[in-house]
């Protein structure tokens, strides 16, 4: 299974930096900031390019705290960061906003799965597998029809290094 994808959720004063996707998957939700992996780079390069584009922040030090699979199919490696440097700007991606957690946990706005897989990624414990099963709607993920927290398989855990076949 491929992981080509990243997302990062950066954190302020007990509340996440979240974007609003202007763009499939997600459109029209609250989310994370992050993209896809390009060929020859690591996913935590990817994870620092991709908030730079997308908010303008650079980040230090962001942390790996496990991945996101969908169906089996594929997914993302999931990072959390608390020191940047640089002023929020806009992207064409979408809006960018501060939420507090509650809100992200309960908000029909928000992303379906991040009150699955968020509280423990933002958590102390080590990095885990989330495991989503979802309904399709054509090439799309639908409902959330099964959860799993697993533990990360080794190759996985090596996010600092490119990933071939990407």
């Amino acid at each position: 299974m491929r992981l080509p994808y990243t997302i990062c959720f950066i954190q302020q004063h007990h509340e996440i930096l979240l974007i609003h996707r202007r763009k499939q998957p997600n459109q029209g939700k609250w989310n994370g900031v992050g993209g896809k992996i390009e060929a020859g780079e690591s996913p935590l390069a990817a994870c620092i390019r991709e908030v730079r584009e997308e908010t303008g922040l650079r980040l230090r030090q962001p942390e790996f705290r496990g991945v996101v699979t969908f169906n089996g199919e594929s997914g993302m490696y999931v990072f959390t960061a608390e020191r940047w440097s640089g002023d929020v700007v806009a992207s064409a991606e979408g809006e960018l906003d501060w939420k507090p957690l509650l809100w992200i946990l309960t908000s029909p706005e928000a992303t379906s799965t991040l009150p699955y897989f968020l509280p423990e990624a933002l958590g102390s414990n080590p990095p885990v597998e989330h495991a989503f099963t979802f309904t399709r709607a054509g090439e799309e993920y639908g409902d959330v029809v099964d959860y799993e927290m697993k533990p990360l398989r080794p190759e996985w855990a090596v996010y600092d290094r490119p990933i071939s076949g990407i």
